[in-house]
């Protein structure tokens, strides 16, 4: 006796289809965490630091002093440069943490779109080319995933 369709309500997850063979258990994943050999610098404490070290060359006479020689402007050019390095390395981790974000959403999709072909889903790579067309990777679409034109 067959049975009619299940249909399923809006917003509620699809479930799977009744398999004759046995699902074999996927492998247990290692999620590998990569660890920079340099340290970030801590950009809160830059800033902090360069500030205490400008209130002191402003108003230690004896640092003033130093700062005036040809060494001590070295010094103060360096010291001037702390602002837009600061400025720079906020800018640059913003920038990874898109890119991180991104590269994690396209594996994501990867391994839904393998999941989906090992269950004999009918259009496994839906989940590859729906991420592709959000980034704007597939020919056609935009970074907001929309047809161009």
């Amino acid at each position: 006796m067959r049975h009619p369709p299940h249909r399923r309500e809006p917003g509620l997850p699809r479930q799977r289809p009744a398999q004759a063979t046995p699902i074999q258990p996927r492998p247990q994943e290692v999620t590998l965490t990569h660890r920079s050999p340099h340290p970030s610098p801590d950009v809160q404490e830059a800033r902090h630091r360069h500030a205490e070290a400008s209130v002191l060359a402003r108003s230690h006479p004896l640092v003033r002093a130093l700062l005036g020689s040809a060494s001590g402007r070295i010094v103060a050019q360096a010291l001037d440069m702390i602002p837009a390095l600061c400025d720079e390395i906020d800018l640059l981790n913003a920038a990874m943490a898109i890119i991180r974000r991104r590269y994690h959403n396209l594996v994501a999709a990867a391994r839904a779109t393998l999941a989906a072909a090992t269950d004999g889903e009918p259009d496994p790579l839906y989940y590859l080319r729906d991420e592709l067309a959000a980034t704007g990777h597939l020919p056609g679409t935009g970074i907001d995933g929309r047809d161009r034109p």
